[in-house]
């Protein structure tokens, strides 16, 4: 299951309301990037919820962060200073997802790809460019 509400289970052990009846949960990670990173940002989770959505919603609620999304067959890969988006299929790429503070706007640009790394600073500053 991509919850983990239902984490002990099968998917195919669950009936459709309990493939439903979840929501998204924030979780700290490894903590190097004061970002919420979003896995599967171009999935839709078994609640019918698309991961891109419920991030945005989730920054609406608190845009004191930026996100991350990484889409299937993507991987943000950083390296010292410098971050950027590695695809598997030659389409997949991530996203840096910001809330501007002063009107609740979700803006949303893709990471450059492997040809033009972004600095990790420089990222995390656009939460910043947007609260003005």
């Amino acid at each position: 299951p991509d919850n983990t509400k239902n984490r002990e289970h099968v998917k195919s052990e669950l009936n459709e309301e309990e493939l439903a009846d979840w929501d998204y949960t924030k979780i700290s990670a490894l903590g190097f990037v004061d970002a919420m990173c979003v896995p599967h940002y171009d999935a839709t989770g078994t609640n019918g919820i698309k991961r891109s959505e419920h991030a945005e919603q989730m920054l609406k609620k608190d845009p004191s962060t930026l996100a991350i999304g990484v889409e299937n067959d993507a991987a943000l890969v950083i390296v010292g200073n410098e971050a950027l988006a590695v695809s598997g299929d030659g389409k997949a790429t991530c996203h840096v997802v910001v809330p501007d503070q002063e009107t609740g706007d979700i803006k949303t640009s893709a990471l450059c790809s492997k040809s033009n790394p972004v600095l990790v600073t420089t990222l995390l500053g656009w939460k910043d460019s947007n609260s003005t």
